[in-house]
């Protein structure tokens, strides 16, 4: 994945695997990212997004990726990959904007979320 991320920025990258099926399709995805996005790769303050690149055609995934906060950047195909991989992006400030939303906080207020 590095080879396909040429970002100006400090990356971190993911790559996950699910071992078990009984764990696929249950919705543990996006909530175990979103900790794992907060607990480890954005615990280094020197982080600021961070890249992941499911296949083009795993559209379960993406789907999950973007619950997590990723969004397309770019598709690219790596020398002696099979595949391309369709790279996704989070920063940290669009992490922060989420939990924000979530927590109702707008400019510096604290609101209702059927307020927003």
């Amino acid at each position: 994945m590095q080879r396909a991320y040429r970002g100006g920025e400090r990356a971190g990258g993911v790559d996950l695997f699910i071992g078990d099926a009984r764990y696929l399709h249950k919705g543990l995805d996006a909530s175990i990212l979103k900790g794992f996005l907060r607990d480890v790769i954005f615990a280094h303050t020197a982080i600021e997004t961070c890249v992941i690149a499911p296949e083009p055609a795993n559209r379960a995934a993406i789907r999950a990726y973007e619950k997590a906060g990723f969004r397309y950047f770019k598709t690219v195909q790596c020398p002696g990959e099979p595949r391309p991989e369709y790279v996704m992006r989070v920063d940290r400030g669009r992490l922060s904007e989420q939990r924000a939303l979530r927590a109702g906080v707008v400019s510096g207020e604290r609101r209702p979320i059927d307020e927003l």
